[in-house]
């Protein structure tokens, strides 16, 4: 999907990674939390997604605010808290 793809790419602004922020598609939202570029307003966003897959996706990215791991080590998917746990471990 091109959203998905320009999700992905480094280069995509700020401002156009927050409007992906509420696609519809869950696949494009993990995208953007894949994104070191991403704006900690979209992940502020995106800790609450509907998917696990996407709050996952926050979860595993290094570039993410430790405010946002927090709030994911008391997610109700047990492989989402795991990983939030082990990206936390990795960057303290």
């Amino acid at each position: 999907q091109i959203l998905t793809r320009v999700a992905e790419n480094p280069n995509c602004s700020k401002e156009t990674l927050l409007k992906l922020t509420f696609n519809e598609s869950a696949e494009v939202r993990a995208a953007v939390a894949d994104n070191e570029n991403t704006p900690e307003a979209c992940f502020k966003r995106l800790v609450h997604d509907e998917s696990s897959d996407v709050r996952f996706r926050v979860a595993e990215n290094p570039h993410v605010p430790l405010s946002s791991l927090y709030t994911l080590l008391k997610d109700e998917n047990p492989f989402v808290c795991a990983r939030a746990k082990e990206t936390l471990s990795r960057i303290l």
